[in-house]
Protein backbone atom coordinates (compact mmCIF):
# COMPACT_ATOMS: atom_id res chain seq x y z
CA UNK A 1 0.00 0.00 0.00
CA UNK A 2 1.23 3.38 -0.70
CA UNK A 3 2.18 5.94 1.54
CA UNK A 4 1.45 9.73 0.17
CA UNK A 5 3.09 12.77 2.33
CA UNK A 6 2.80 16.38 1.85
CA UNK A 7 0.61 16.04 -1.00
CA UNK A 8 -0.54 18.83 -2.91
CA UNK A 9 -3.77 18.04 -5.17
CA UNK A 10 -4.23 19.96 -8.18
CA UNK A 11 -7.52 19.18 -9.85
CA UNK A 12 -7.73 20.40 -13.17
CA UNK A 13 -11.37 20.40 -14.68
CA UNK A 14 -12.51 20.30 -18.47
CA UNK A 15 -13.70 23.50 -18.40
CA UNK A 16 -9.99 24.91 -17.87
CA UNK A 17 -9.38 23.12 -21.10
CA UNK A 18 -9.19 25.29 -24.23
CA UNK A 19 -7.04 27.13 -26.87
CA UNK A 20 -6.13 29.97 -23.83
CA UNK A 21 -6.88 28.13 -20.62
CA UNK A 22 -5.27 25.24 -20.27
CA UNK A 23 -3.75 24.68 -17.32
CA UNK A 24 -0.09 22.47 -17.55
CA UNK A 25 2.41 21.30 -14.54
CA UNK A 26 5.99 20.12 -15.43
CA UNK A 27 7.59 17.00 -14.92
CA UNK A 28 10.99 17.69 -13.69
CA UNK A 29 11.83 13.88 -13.40
CA UNK A 30 9.53 11.31 -12.66
CA UNK A 31 6.25 10.48 -12.79
CA UNK A 32 3.44 7.47 -12.00
CA UNK A 33 0.19 7.20 -14.14
CA UNK A 34 -2.31 5.99 -12.83
CA UNK A 35 -5.69 6.31 -14.22
CA UNK A 36 -7.27 9.72 -14.15
CA UNK A 37 -4.32 10.66 -11.79
CA UNK A 38 -0.69 11.08 -12.59
CA UNK A 39 1.77 11.02 -9.59
CA UNK A 40 4.66 14.19 -10.67
CA UNK A 41 8.02 13.99 -9.63
CA UNK A 42 7.50 11.44 -6.23
CA UNK A 43 10.50 11.09 -4.09
CA UNK A 44 10.85 7.48 -2.28
CA UNK A 45 10.99 7.85 1.50
CA UNK A 46 12.98 4.60 2.38
CA UNK A 47 9.70 2.96 3.85
CA UNK A 48 7.81 2.21 0.39
CA UNK A 49 6.22 5.17 0.41
CA UNK A 50 6.54 8.32 -1.71
CA UNK A 51 7.82 11.93 -0.21
CA UNK A 52 7.12 15.89 -1.77
CA UNK A 53 4.46 14.27 -4.34
CA UNK A 54 2.29 16.35 -6.60
CA UNK A 55 -0.90 14.63 -7.94
CA UNK A 56 -2.62 15.52 -10.93
CA UNK A 57 -6.27 14.55 -11.06
CA UNK A 58 -8.10 14.82 -13.73
CA UNK A 59 -11.95 14.90 -14.11
CA UNK A 60 -14.98 15.76 -16.27
CA UNK A 61 -13.97 12.98 -18.81
CA UNK A 62 -10.70 13.96 -19.01
CA UNK A 63 -7.22 12.47 -18.99
CA UNK A 64 -3.68 13.27 -18.46
CA UNK A 65 -1.75 13.95 -20.95
CA UNK A 66 2.01 13.91 -21.67
CA UNK A 67 3.75 16.12 -24.30
CA UNK A 68 5.63 13.92 -26.71
CA UNK A 69 8.99 14.88 -24.51
CA UNK A 70 7.60 14.02 -21.25
CA UNK A 71 8.37 17.13 -19.99
CA UNK A 72 4.81 18.27 -19.26
CA UNK A 73 1.40 17.23 -18.16
CA UNK A 74 -2.52 18.67 -18.03
CA UNK A 75 -5.55 17.68 -18.38
CA UNK A 76 -7.24 16.78 -22.07
CA UNK A 77 -10.37 14.82 -23.52
CA UNK A 78 -10.27 11.73 -24.77
CA UNK A 79 -8.68 11.76 -28.24
CA UNK A 80 -6.60 14.54 -28.11
CA UNK A 81 -3.01 15.38 -27.01
CA UNK A 82 -1.01 17.93 -25.63
CA UNK A 83 1.18 19.82 -27.90
CA UNK A 84 3.06 23.27 -27.50
CA UNK A 85 5.80 24.34 -25.53
CA UNK A 86 6.38 27.29 -23.46
CA UNK A 87 7.70 29.65 -25.66
CA UNK A 88 3.94 29.22 -27.77
CA UNK A 89 1.88 27.91 -24.76
CA UNK A 90 0.27 24.43 -25.01
CA UNK A 91 -3.17 23.60 -26.45
CA UNK A 92 -5.18 20.36 -26.03
CA UNK A 93 -5.01 19.72 -30.01
CA UNK A 94 -7.26 16.62 -31.81
CA UNK A 95 -5.04 13.92 -32.87
CA UNK A 96 -3.50 15.06 -36.79
CA UNK A 97 -3.06 18.40 -35.36
CA UNK A 98 -0.05 21.25 -34.05
CA UNK A 99 -0.32 23.87 -32.32
CA UNK A 100 0.93 26.84 -34.57
CA UNK A 101 1.03 29.88 -35.65
CA UNK A 102 3.41 33.49 -34.86
CA UNK A 103 3.18 35.58 -31.88
CA UNK A 104 1.75 38.20 -34.35
CA UNK A 105 -1.03 35.82 -35.35
CA UNK A 106 -1.67 34.23 -32.06
CA UNK A 107 -1.18 30.03 -31.74
CA UNK A 108 -4.20 27.67 -32.58
CA UNK A 109 -4.85 23.56 -33.30
CA UNK A 110 -4.37 23.06 -37.00
CA UNK A 111 -4.07 19.95 -38.97
CA UNK A 112 -0.36 18.92 -39.25
CA UNK A 113 1.29 20.93 -42.00
CA UNK A 114 -1.02 24.26 -41.78
CA UNK A 115 -0.33 27.30 -40.13
CA UNK A 116 -2.62 29.80 -38.14
CA UNK A 117 -3.17 33.25 -39.80
CA UNK A 118 -5.20 34.87 -36.92
CA UNK A 119 -8.03 33.88 -38.43
CA UNK A 120 -8.32 30.29 -40.02
CA UNK A 121 -6.06 27.39 -40.68
CA UNK A 122 -4.26 27.20 -44.25
CA UNK A 123 -2.24 25.61 -45.87
CA UNK A 124 1.37 27.05 -45.84
CA UNK A 125 2.72 28.85 -48.93
CA UNK A 126 5.53 26.82 -50.36
CA UNK A 127 8.66 28.43 -50.42
CA UNK A 128 10.77 27.35 -53.48
CA UNK A 129 14.70 26.44 -51.54
CA UNK A 130 17.44 28.31 -52.64
CA UNK A 131 21.07 26.71 -53.62
CA UNK A 132 24.20 28.08 -53.19
CA UNK A 133 27.33 27.66 -54.67
CA UNK A 134 26.32 26.76 -58.01
CA UNK A 135 24.12 23.80 -56.80
CA UNK A 136 20.66 23.18 -57.83
CA UNK A 137 17.64 21.41 -56.56
CA UNK A 138 17.34 18.03 -57.17
CA UNK A 139 14.22 16.07 -55.27
CA UNK A 140 14.08 19.04 -53.24
CA UNK A 141 17.42 18.80 -52.24
CA UNK A 142 20.89 21.06 -53.42
CA UNK A 143 23.40 18.41 -55.38
CA UNK A 144 25.88 20.09 -58.13
CA UNK A 145 24.61 19.82 -62.00
CA UNK A 146 25.26 16.61 -63.71
CA UNK A 147 28.84 17.08 -64.74
CA UNK A 148 30.58 19.00 -62.14
CA UNK A 149 31.26 17.65 -58.48
CA UNK A 150 30.98 18.74 -54.91
CA UNK A 151 34.00 19.78 -53.32
CA UNK A 152 35.59 20.05 -49.46
CA UNK A 153 34.64 23.84 -49.52
CA UNK A 154 30.83 23.07 -50.42
CA UNK A 155 31.28 24.56 -53.78
CA UNK A 156 30.80 22.49 -57.25
CA UNK A 157 33.64 22.30 -59.58
CA UNK A 158 33.62 20.57 -63.48
CA UNK A 159 34.40 16.60 -63.33
CA UNK A 160 36.64 15.08 -65.68
CA UNK A 161 34.99 12.48 -67.75
CA UNK A 162 36.46 9.65 -67.30
CA UNK A 163 37.97 7.76 -70.36
CA UNK A 164 37.13 3.88 -68.91
CA UNK A 165 40.42 2.32 -69.77
CA UNK A 166 42.57 1.14 -66.94
CA UNK A 167 45.95 -0.28 -66.83
CA UNK A 168 46.48 -3.84 -66.40
CA UNK A 169 42.86 -4.73 -68.07
CA UNK A 170 43.01 -6.24 -71.49
CA UNK A 171 41.10 -5.19 -74.90
CA UNK A 172 40.49 -6.23 -78.22
CA UNK A 173 40.22 -3.87 -81.02
CA UNK A 174 38.09 -3.80 -83.85
CA UNK A 175 37.98 -1.82 -86.76
CA UNK A 176 35.29 0.23 -88.39
CA UNK A 177 35.30 -2.31 -91.27
CA UNK A 178 34.63 -5.14 -88.33
CA UNK A 179 37.86 -7.06 -88.76
CA UNK A 180 40.59 -7.01 -85.38
CA UNK A 181 43.96 -5.75 -85.08
CA UNK A 182 45.93 -9.45 -85.10
CA UNK A 183 49.29 -10.33 -85.30
CA UNK A 184 50.40 -11.86 -88.76
CA UNK A 185 53.41 -12.81 -88.53
CA UNK A 186 56.14 -11.23 -91.06
CA UNK A 187 53.71 -8.27 -91.62
CA UNK A 188 53.50 -7.45 -87.62
CA UNK A 189 50.75 -5.90 -86.53
CA UNK A 190 47.77 -6.05 -88.84
CA UNK A 191 43.57 -5.32 -89.16
CA UNK A 192 42.18 -8.54 -90.72
CA UNK A 193 40.19 -11.90 -90.89
CA UNK A 194 41.54 -14.03 -88.08
CA UNK A 195 43.45 -17.23 -89.10
CA UNK A 196 45.53 -20.32 -88.09
CA UNK A 197 48.46 -17.92 -88.46
CA UNK A 198 46.59 -14.52 -87.41
CA UNK A 199 45.03 -14.31 -83.98
CA UNK A 200 43.30 -11.48 -83.01
CA UNK A 201 45.73 -9.81 -80.59
CA UNK A 202 44.49 -9.29 -76.83
CA UNK A 203 45.92 -6.01 -75.19
CA UNK A 204 47.06 -5.09 -71.64
CA UNK A 205 47.69 -1.62 -71.05
CA UNK A 206 50.66 -0.48 -69.15
CA UNK A 207 52.26 2.51 -67.82
CA UNK A 208 55.12 0.75 -66.65
CA UNK A 209 57.01 -2.35 -67.45
CA UNK A 210 55.81 -3.84 -64.08
CA UNK A 211 52.51 -2.88 -65.36
CA UNK A 212 51.00 -1.82 -62.26
CA UNK A 213 47.52 -2.08 -62.36
CA UNK A 214 44.15 0.10 -61.68
CA UNK A 215 45.52 3.28 -62.97
CA UNK A 216 43.24 5.60 -65.65
CA UNK A 217 44.18 5.93 -68.66
CA UNK A 218 43.64 9.48 -70.37
CA UNK A 219 44.39 11.52 -73.44
CA UNK A 220 47.24 12.82 -72.57
CA UNK A 221 48.45 9.78 -70.78
CA UNK A 222 51.66 7.64 -72.28
CA UNK A 223 51.17 3.87 -72.48
CA UNK A 224 52.00 0.37 -73.27
CA UNK A 225 50.80 -2.36 -75.15
CA UNK A 226 51.24 -5.58 -74.06
CA UNK A 227 50.00 -8.91 -76.29
CA UNK A 228 49.03 -11.65 -74.16
CA UNK A 229 49.33 -14.19 -76.86
CA UNK A 230 52.15 -15.89 -78.58
CA UNK A 231 52.53 -16.27 -81.66
CA UNK A 232 49.53 -17.83 -83.90
CA UNK A 233 51.50 -21.09 -84.78
CA UNK A 234 54.20 -22.03 -82.06
CA UNK A 235 52.83 -20.42 -78.95
CA UNK A 236 56.09 -18.37 -78.50
CA UNK A 237 56.88 -14.99 -77.13
CA UNK A 238 53.39 -14.33 -75.26
CA UNK A 239 53.15 -11.23 -73.30
CA UNK A 240 55.25 -9.54 -75.67
CA UNK A 241 55.25 -5.51 -76.02
CA UNK A 242 54.19 -3.83 -79.58
CA UNK A 243 57.30 -2.12 -80.47
CA UNK A 244 57.86 1.79 -81.63
CA UNK A 245 58.55 0.63 -85.63
CA UNK A 246 57.94 4.44 -87.46
CA UNK A 247 57.29 5.84 -90.54
CA UNK A 248 55.71 2.81 -92.40
CA UNK A 249 57.86 -0.03 -90.79
CA UNK A 250 55.31 -2.35 -89.76
CA UNK A 251 54.53 -2.22 -85.86
CA UNK A 252 55.54 -5.71 -84.60
CA UNK A 253 56.73 -7.50 -81.20
CA UNK A 254 59.66 -7.15 -78.86
CA UNK A 255 60.54 -8.36 -75.76
CA UNK A 256 62.72 -5.67 -75.21
CA UNK A 257 60.91 -3.32 -73.38
CA UNK A 258 63.13 -0.54 -73.55
CA UNK A 259 61.69 -0.80 -77.80
CA UNK A 260 58.13 -0.75 -76.85
CA UNK A 261 56.08 1.33 -78.99
CA UNK A 262 54.61 4.62 -76.79
CA UNK A 263 51.00 5.01 -77.47
CA UNK A 264 48.03 7.18 -76.31
CA UNK A 265 44.51 6.71 -76.97
CA UNK A 266 41.39 9.32 -76.81
CA UNK A 267 37.83 8.60 -76.52
CA UNK A 268 36.21 9.37 -80.52
CA UNK A 269 32.29 9.75 -81.01
CA UNK A 270 29.80 6.82 -81.45
CA UNK A 271 31.61 4.92 -78.72
CA UNK A 272 34.93 4.34 -80.41
CA UNK A 273 38.52 5.21 -79.49
CA UNK A 274 40.83 6.59 -81.48
CA UNK A 275 44.38 5.21 -81.05
CA UNK A 276 47.72 7.17 -81.91
CA UNK A 277 51.54 7.44 -80.84
CA UNK A 278 52.38 9.59 -77.57
CA UNK A 279 54.37 11.70 -79.64
CA UNK A 280 54.01 10.53 -83.28
CA UNK A 281 50.65 9.91 -85.32
CA UNK A 282 49.37 6.58 -85.77
CA UNK A 283 48.37 5.01 -89.76
CA UNK A 284 47.98 2.73 -92.12
CA UNK A 285 51.65 1.52 -93.00
CA UNK A 286 51.45 0.68 -96.88
CA UNK A 287 48.11 -0.20 -99.24
CA UNK A 288 46.61 -3.51 -98.45
CA UNK A 289 43.60 -5.15 -98.15
CA UNK A 290 44.70 -6.03 -94.47
CA UNK A 291 46.76 -3.21 -93.71
CA UNK A 292 49.45 -3.21 -90.94
CA UNK A 293 50.01 0.06 -88.73
CA UNK A 294 53.38 2.54 -87.84
CA UNK A 295 53.55 4.86 -86.17
CA UNK A 296 54.36 8.66 -87.94
CA UNK A 297 56.59 11.21 -87.17
CA UNK A 298 55.01 13.60 -89.48
CA UNK A 299 51.63 13.71 -88.48
CA UNK A 300 51.11 13.56 -84.79
CA UNK A 301 47.54 14.20 -84.82
CA UNK A 302 46.48 11.06 -86.95
CA UNK A 303 44.78 7.93 -85.06
CA UNK A 304 42.89 5.12 -86.12
CA UNK A 305 39.53 4.55 -85.09
CA UNK A 306 38.49 1.17 -83.02
CA UNK A 307 35.64 -0.19 -81.25
CA UNK A 308 37.44 -1.45 -78.05
CA UNK A 309 36.04 -4.03 -75.70
CA UNK A 310 37.28 -4.98 -72.28
CA UNK A 311 38.49 -9.15 -72.26
CA UNK A 312 39.84 -11.19 -69.77
CA UNK A 313 43.29 -11.27 -69.60
CA UNK A 314 43.40 -15.18 -68.38
CA UNK A 315 40.46 -17.13 -69.65
CA UNK A 316 40.86 -19.52 -66.30
CA UNK A 317 40.00 -17.07 -63.70
CA UNK A 318 36.90 -17.24 -61.97
CA UNK A 319 35.75 -13.76 -61.80
CA UNK A 320 35.37 -13.90 -65.68
CA UNK A 321 31.64 -15.12 -64.65
CA UNK A 322 30.48 -11.29 -63.98
CA UNK A 323 31.53 -10.17 -67.04
CA UNK A 324 28.56 -11.37 -68.78
CA UNK A 325 24.42 -10.48 -67.67
CA UNK A 326 22.01 -13.18 -68.15
CA UNK A 327 19.57 -11.19 -69.92
CA UNK A 328 19.14 -9.58 -73.38
CA UNK A 329 21.85 -6.94 -73.30
CA UNK A 330 24.98 -8.89 -73.25
CA UNK A 331 27.03 -6.10 -73.50
CA UNK A 332 29.01 -5.04 -70.22
CA UNK A 333 28.75 -1.46 -68.87
CA UNK A 334 30.09 0.00 -72.07
CA UNK A 335 31.99 -2.83 -73.31
CA UNK A 336 35.24 -1.05 -71.57
CA UNK A 337 34.16 -1.72 -68.11
CA UNK A 338 33.34 -5.16 -66.50
CA UNK A 339 34.29 -4.80 -63.25
CA UNK A 340 30.75 -3.40 -61.66
CA UNK A 341 28.44 -5.64 -64.15
CA UNK A 342 26.12 -7.86 -62.38
CA UNK A 343 25.23 -11.07 -62.98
Amino acid sequence: MRVRTAVTAFLFQAALIGAQGIKVEDIESTYTLDGNVIYIDAADDGTGGFQEDRRLRCRDNTVPRLTSDKKHVACCLNGQNLVGNKKIGFECCAEGHDRVGTAATGYRCCPTGQTFDGQVCKEKEKVEKSCENGKILVNGECACPPGTKEMEDGTCEKEECSSGLETGKCYEFTAENGERLNFAGAWGYAIGPESKSRRSGKFRFCKDKECAAGLPINPSDLFYMQDVHGNPRTGSNPNSWLNKAINGKHIGKTRDFSKAGEFSISKWPCGKYCLSGFEAGLGIACPAADPSISFYENDKQACMRFEITEVPCDIREDHNNCIWKNNADQCCGGKVDCSATEL
